[in-house]
Protein backbone atom coordinates (compact mmCIF):
# COMPACT_ATOMS: atom_id res chain seq x y z
CA UNK A 1 0.00 0.00 0.00
CA UNK A 2 2.56 2.77 -1.27
CA UNK A 3 0.61 3.86 -4.24
CA UNK A 4 -0.68 6.62 -2.28
CA UNK A 5 2.73 8.66 -1.81
CA UNK A 6 3.11 9.49 -5.33
CA UNK A 7 0.40 11.74 -4.95
CA UNK A 8 2.56 13.72 -2.88
CA UNK A 9 5.56 14.83 -5.09
CA UNK A 10 7.74 15.69 -1.96
CA UNK A 11 7.01 12.53 -0.60
CA UNK A 12 7.40 10.40 -3.18
CA UNK A 13 10.56 12.26 -3.43
CA UNK A 14 12.26 11.19 -0.43
CA UNK A 15 14.89 8.63 0.35
CA UNK A 16 13.39 4.93 0.34
CA UNK A 17 14.32 4.67 4.03
CA UNK A 18 12.11 7.86 4.40
CA UNK A 19 9.30 7.07 2.56
CA UNK A 20 9.37 3.20 4.18
CA UNK A 21 8.76 5.65 7.87
CA UNK A 22 5.39 6.50 6.78
CA UNK A 23 4.23 3.54 4.74
CA UNK A 24 5.25 1.35 6.85
CA UNK A 25 2.68 2.47 8.96
CA UNK A 26 -0.36 3.82 7.22
CA UNK A 27 -3.65 2.66 6.81
CA UNK A 28 -6.19 3.51 4.33
CA UNK A 29 -9.14 5.00 5.70
CA UNK A 30 -11.90 6.03 3.74
CA UNK A 31 -14.91 8.43 5.60
CA UNK A 32 -18.91 8.94 4.70
CA UNK A 33 -19.77 12.59 3.97
CA UNK A 34 -20.82 14.04 7.66
CA UNK A 35 -17.99 12.06 9.11
CA UNK A 36 -16.58 13.45 12.38
CA UNK A 37 -12.98 13.76 11.97
CA UNK A 38 -11.81 15.37 14.86
CA UNK A 39 -13.53 17.20 17.49
CA UNK A 40 -12.74 19.98 20.12
CA UNK A 41 -11.25 18.03 23.36
CA UNK A 42 -9.71 14.85 21.85
CA UNK A 43 -6.04 14.45 21.37
CA UNK A 44 -4.87 14.13 17.76
CA UNK A 45 -4.06 10.16 16.93
CA UNK A 46 -3.04 10.40 13.59
CA UNK A 47 -1.79 12.11 11.12
CA UNK A 48 -3.61 12.31 7.99
CA UNK A 49 -3.11 12.52 4.23
CA UNK A 50 -6.16 13.89 2.15
CA UNK A 51 -6.17 11.58 -1.25
CA UNK A 52 -9.91 12.97 -2.34
CA UNK A 53 -12.60 14.90 -0.82
CA UNK A 54 -12.61 17.85 1.60
CA UNK A 55 -12.57 18.80 5.49
CA UNK A 56 -14.16 21.44 6.77
CA UNK A 57 -12.50 22.59 9.94
CA UNK A 58 -15.07 24.81 12.09
CA UNK A 59 -15.37 26.20 15.47
CA UNK A 60 -18.63 26.74 16.91
CA UNK A 61 -19.21 29.24 20.20
CA UNK A 62 -21.36 28.39 22.90
CA UNK A 63 -24.20 29.91 21.68
CA UNK A 64 -24.17 27.41 19.01
CA UNK A 65 -23.05 30.15 15.69
CA UNK A 66 -20.22 27.86 13.37
CA UNK A 67 -17.64 29.33 11.42
CA UNK A 68 -15.41 27.67 9.33
CA UNK A 69 -12.01 28.27 9.69
CA UNK A 70 -10.85 26.65 6.60
CA UNK A 71 -11.04 23.01 4.17
CA UNK A 72 -8.59 20.73 3.55
CA UNK A 73 -8.62 19.33 0.41
CA UNK A 74 -6.88 15.77 -1.74
CA UNK A 75 -3.32 16.26 -1.86
CA UNK A 76 -3.27 18.23 1.45
CA UNK A 77 -2.66 18.18 5.38
CA UNK A 78 -4.58 19.79 8.22
CA UNK A 79 -3.09 22.54 10.23
CA UNK A 80 -4.98 21.75 12.93
CA UNK A 81 -3.82 18.27 13.02
CA UNK A 82 -0.05 19.37 12.57
CA UNK A 83 -0.25 22.05 15.88
CA UNK A 84 -1.74 19.58 17.96
CA UNK A 85 0.62 16.63 17.38
CA UNK A 86 3.70 19.17 17.41
CA UNK A 87 2.40 20.74 20.59
CA UNK A 88 0.77 17.37 22.15
CA UNK A 89 -2.30 19.20 22.32
CA UNK A 90 -5.92 18.76 22.62
CA UNK A 91 -8.43 19.66 18.91
CA UNK A 92 -10.10 23.17 19.71
CA UNK A 93 -11.96 22.89 16.54
CA UNK A 94 -13.63 20.16 14.57
CA UNK A 95 -13.71 18.38 11.57
CA UNK A 96 -15.83 17.28 9.19
CA UNK A 97 -16.20 15.26 5.98
CA UNK A 98 -17.88 17.40 2.88
CA UNK A 99 -18.59 14.33 1.00
CA UNK A 100 -16.40 11.10 0.88
CA UNK A 101 -12.72 11.28 1.62
CA UNK A 102 -9.98 8.35 1.04
CA UNK A 103 -7.07 9.29 2.94
CA UNK A 104 -3.83 7.94 5.09
CA UNK A 105 -3.52 8.18 8.47
CA UNK A 106 0.13 7.77 9.78
CA UNK A 107 -0.01 6.92 13.50
CA UNK A 108 0.98 9.92 15.77
CA UNK A 109 3.86 7.56 16.93
CA UNK A 110 5.08 6.81 13.48
CA UNK A 111 5.00 10.91 12.53
CA UNK A 112 6.87 11.65 15.22
CA UNK A 113 9.11 9.14 14.29
CA UNK A 114 9.43 10.28 10.68
CA UNK A 115 9.82 14.49 12.14
CA UNK A 116 12.65 13.16 14.50
CA UNK A 117 14.30 11.20 11.41
CA UNK A 118 13.47 12.51 8.12
CA UNK A 119 14.74 16.09 7.17
CA UNK A 120 12.52 15.99 3.99
CA UNK A 121 9.57 14.87 6.11
CA UNK A 122 10.27 17.55 8.68
CA UNK A 123 10.82 20.10 5.93
CA UNK A 124 7.48 19.30 3.83
CA UNK A 125 5.43 19.23 7.32
CA UNK A 126 7.12 23.09 8.61
CA UNK A 127 6.43 24.07 4.78
CA UNK A 128 2.89 23.23 4.73
CA UNK A 129 2.20 24.70 8.09
CA UNK A 130 3.83 27.60 7.30
CA UNK A 131 1.67 28.41 4.04
CA UNK A 132 -1.52 27.41 5.72
CA UNK A 133 -0.47 29.93 8.55
CA UNK A 134 -0.07 32.55 5.54
CA UNK A 135 -3.16 31.67 4.48
CA UNK A 136 -5.09 31.70 8.07
CA UNK A 137 -3.20 35.49 8.44
CA UNK A 138 -4.63 36.61 5.11
CA UNK A 139 -8.46 35.54 5.65
CA UNK A 140 -7.89 37.72 9.18
CA UNK A 141 -6.67 40.51 7.66
CA UNK A 142 -9.52 40.87 4.99
CA UNK A 143 -11.90 40.16 7.63
CA UNK A 144 -10.29 42.99 9.69
CA UNK A 145 -9.58 45.71 7.17
CA UNK A 146 -11.87 45.07 4.04
CA UNK A 147 -15.01 45.92 3.64
CA UNK A 148 -17.96 43.00 3.78
CA UNK A 149 -19.34 43.89 0.02
CA UNK A 150 -15.99 43.74 -1.52
CA UNK A 151 -15.32 40.46 0.17
CA UNK A 152 -19.06 39.14 -0.42
CA UNK A 153 -18.66 40.18 -4.59
CA UNK A 154 -15.06 38.82 -4.81
CA UNK A 155 -16.52 36.14 -3.49
CA UNK A 156 -19.35 35.55 -5.16
CA UNK A 157 -17.61 36.47 -8.72
CA UNK A 158 -14.98 33.32 -7.69
CA UNK A 159 -17.47 30.86 -7.40
CA UNK A 160 -19.46 31.86 -10.47
CA UNK A 161 -18.76 29.63 -13.28
CA UNK A 162 -17.19 30.28 -16.58
CA UNK A 163 -20.08 31.75 -18.11
CA UNK A 164 -20.51 34.21 -14.77
CA UNK A 165 -24.13 32.40 -13.19
CA UNK A 166 -23.14 31.14 -9.86
CA UNK A 167 -25.90 28.14 -8.52
CA UNK A 168 -25.69 28.42 -5.03
CA UNK A 169 -27.97 28.69 -1.79
CA UNK A 170 -27.48 31.55 1.01
CA UNK A 171 -26.86 28.56 2.83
Amino acid sequence: MTDWIEQFPTLAALPEEDRRLLTEPAQRVTLRPGTTVFAPGQPAESFLFLLSGMVRVQQASASGREIVLFRVAGGETCIMTTACLLADELYSAEGVTEGAVEAVAIPKDAFEEAIARSPGFRRLVFSEYSQRISDVMHVVEEVAFERLDKRLAQRLLALAGPDGTLQTTHQ
